[in-house]
């Protein structure tokens, strides 16, 4: 099965993303600690992760150069747009 890693911090968006990509036949694992996501990304080994950029603790570009530390995982930087 292919298995997607979500690294998103809006629960109402990693809800949205769950159940659309389940639908879809694709296993999700999202992130639930963020300052153990390299940690979690080992232990589940994707084959996709969707990142966003604003998150706690450290932003998605800083896991993104982690991640490619280790693997050359596809990622696909998700985010929404401040509001003002």
């Amino acid at each position: 099965m292919f298995k997607i890693f979500i690294v998103e911090d809006d629960k109402q968006l990693v809800t949205l993303l769950d159940e659309h990509l389940h639908k879809f036949g694709f296993d999700t694992q999202p992130v639930n600690q963020f300052d153990s996501v390299l940690e979690q990304f080992d232990r589940y080994s994707p084959h996709l992760v969707l990142l966003d950029v604003n998150l706690p603790k450290f932003d998605g570009y800083y896991w993104c150069r982690q991640t490619r530390k280790v693997s050359t995982c596809p990622i696909i930087f998700i985010s929404t747009p401040f509001s003002a």
